[in-house]
């Protein structure tokens, strides 16, 4: 398999279906990161971008217009700032102790932090700006548990305008695929995005 072509193709794909935005995930994303929350590089365990936006608790508004941004967790903390990483933060920076957060919940599709009067609903997404990710939802919120946050329950449910439901199934807290007659299964999911490749790969003559 030729994988040169692969990666433009992918690329191709993504900037069609929404923006695409690289991962942070090296050494010299958490060094830039770190200076933006004045840490050391070696104390951040979990970074990634998002949307998100405070909310007055108790809320009746379920559609959010959300703020992309970054999510990141230190030894101790977890901070929340405007902007990519490039210009990280813009206009908006917050940084909890975990002792200060009440409590923390997980839907799959978003992960609420109690704070305060406030709460904070967060979209992680990993490449594709347009969709939540429940696989990093999931994992920000176990790292949050594993650092003694307490947890709790709500009904509550958010949505931001931008973003579209995920066509794989939604996670519950301990990772598991929340059942969902109506949800493709991933073997299908996978299959049409593989032929819309190949569409994509034919339309540039590849």
């Amino acid at each position: 398999m030729n994988t040169s072509r692969f990666i433009p193709v992918l690329l191709i794909g993504l900037t069609v279906a929404g923006c695409a935005t690289l991962p942070l995930k090296n050494d010299r994303h958490r060094q830039r990161l770190a200076e933006s929350i004045d840490s050391e590089p070696s104390a951040i365990t979990f970074m990634n971008y998002c949307f998100f936006e405070e909310i007055e608790a108790p809320s009746d508004e379920n559609q959010l217009t959300g703020v992309r941004g970054i999510v990141a967790m230190t030894e101790s903390e977890i901070c929340i700032m405007d902007g990519v990483l490039r210009n990280a933060p813009k206009n908006y920076f917050l940084k909890i102790p975990f002792s200060d957060i009440e409590g923390v919940n997980n839907s799959g599709k978003q992960v609420l932090i109690k704070y305060q009067d406030r709460m904070i609903a967060l979209f992680l997404y990993d490449w594709a700006d347009f969709v939540s990710d429940p696989e990093l939802n999931l994992e920000l919120y176990q790292s949050l548990v594993f650092a003694d946050v307490p947890t709790f329950e709500t009904e509550e449910r958010y949505r931001f305008s931008r973003l579209r439901t995920p066509d794989y199934p939604s996670l519950n807290p301990i990772g598991e695929a929340f059942p969902n007659s109506e949800s493709e299964s991933i073997q299908s999911i996978l299959a049409r995005e593989a032929a819309r490749d190949r569409e994509i790969e034919r339309m540039h003559g590849r």
